[in-house]
């Protein structure tokens, strides 16, 4: 198995987050984006844990959150995240139009929730006991780097390619590592940059696919 579906591993994570094991998750990180105040958030969970308001799985924001959540596990592009957000009216992340700016909340909010969410669904393994030393290995770095599959984790790990870039070689190669791994010793560099590479990626992964080779000498 070398890729997984993305909206079931986000519920496990919100359910996480949402039930009895919610101790394990700071209030800081509960929310998963920060499409609220912190303020809010402590606030709001608070009540959540007191019992004296709902479970916020109706709340648009909350759908919002899962769905920037699941792309971010998908692999999609933070221009693509920060588009799924409303414009909110506080100051603050998407709070307007741009583009550019709402790709780069959208990488800030990932950022914040990465550690935390790869942290939960480890405890997750630790909770179920034997059945966790059967879950896949690779799937915590997954949730850190926002890849979805086993290749693409270890393309980022092992040749610093960027997100992006794993994210298209386990598409256009191979989700399983092995697979991938043999499909590049084969690769040229025009067949790298034929599934869209960049030259800063295929400088990456040449030195682990030939020992050093550079990009001209190809």
């Amino acid at each position: 198995m070398g890729e997984w579906d993305a909206p079931i591993l986000t519920f496990r994570v919100d359910q996480l987050s949402g039930r009895r094991s919610m101790f394990i998750l700071t209030p800081e990180v509960d929310q998963f984006s920060g499409l609220r105040p912190p303020e809010d958030q402590v606030a709001a969970l608070d009540s959540l844990m007191a019992g004296g308001r709902p479970w916020p799985y109706e709340d648009p924001l909350f759908q919002v959150d899962l769905e920037m959540f699941s792309g971010w596990l998908h692999g999609l592009d933070f221009t693509a995240l920060g588009s799924l957000p409303p414009i909110l009216r506080q100051r603050g992340a998407f709070s307007n139009d741009d583009l550019g700016k709402r790709a780069s909340d959208a990488a800030e909010q990932m950022g914040r929730l990465a550690y935390p969410a790869a942290w939960a669904w480890s405890a997750v393994g630790a909770l179920i006991g034997e059945e966790g030393d059967n879950l896949p290995g690779w799937i915590r770095q997954a949730i850190e780097f926002g890849v979805p599959s086993e290749s693409a984790v270890e393309f980022v790990r092992t040749t610093s390619a960027s997100r992006g870039g794993a994210v298209l070689l386990s598409q256009n190669l191979s989700p399983t590592w092995d697979v991938a791994e043999a499909m590049l010793m084969d690769a040229n560099v025009a067949d790298l940059q034929e599934i869209g590479l960049t030259r800063a990626d295929i400088r990456a992964v040449l030195p682990f696919r030939d020992g050093g080779t550079r990009l001209s000498s190809d």
